[in-house]
């Protein structure tokens, strides 16, 4: 896969039609809207504070427009009517020896959490990764306490290959640990 794919609808639960499509520089706007609702949200479970986020218009359109798919990155968004609701990224390894390993973050808005979203996202993701002729391995980082997510994940296909011990200290002074996961791809002709 070398250029951007093709746009997603996934019907919900409630009837609702979500539309997944790779994010362009138009999007920023309201990308924007999302993550900073999102880190104020969800701060307990990224790493970025809702104050560290200082992405402005600018700077979010030129990051999407600087995605180069044929080199395995990604972003997804995940839109309910004109609103962003989900987002994934990847980001393929620079160099030589690691541009066969992605590395993923992902979150869903608080009002749409627990619809299928998250798992649209990243089977999306998977599916295109798998269709990439040098991409073999996607990776993402995870806190330890974050049950819910490693369960997807694991769905998913993901396996705990590490722990990174104190990882983060939250603004409460606690720890928390890091989770290293990794879903290996099948190579061209292996099966699933």
């Amino acid at each position: 896969m070398t250029r951007r794919p093709n746009a997603r609808q996934l019907s919900l639960a409630d009837g609702r039609e979500i539309i997944l499509r790779p994010a362009v520089g138009r999007d920023a706007l309201a990308v924007l809207a999302y993550a900073n609702a999102l880190f104020a949200d969800a701060a307990h479970w990224v790493l970025t504070e809702p104050e560290e986020f200082v992405h402005t218009l600018d700077s979010e359109a030129a990051f999407f427009e600087s995605l180069d798919w044929g080199r395995g990155d990604q972003a997804w968004l995940a839109w309910d009517h004109d609103a962003v609701v989900g987002m994934l990224t990847t980001e393929a390894g620079r160099r030589f020896k690691v541009t066969h390993r992605i590395s993923l973050g992902m979150g869903v808005a608080a009002s749409h959490r627990g619809l299928g979203i998250g798992r649209a996202l990243m089977a999306v993701c998977i599916d295109t990764a798998r269709a990439h002729p040098r991409v073999l391995k996607v990776e993402l980082d995870v806190f330890a306490d974050n049950h819910r997510a490693i369960g997807l994940y694991e769905q998913m296909g993901f396996v705990a290959e590490g722990v990174s011990v104190k990882y983060a200290r939250r603004k409460d002074g606690s720890f928390v640990d890091s989770l290293s996961m990794g879903l290996w791809l099948p190579e061209p002709g292996e099966p699933p």
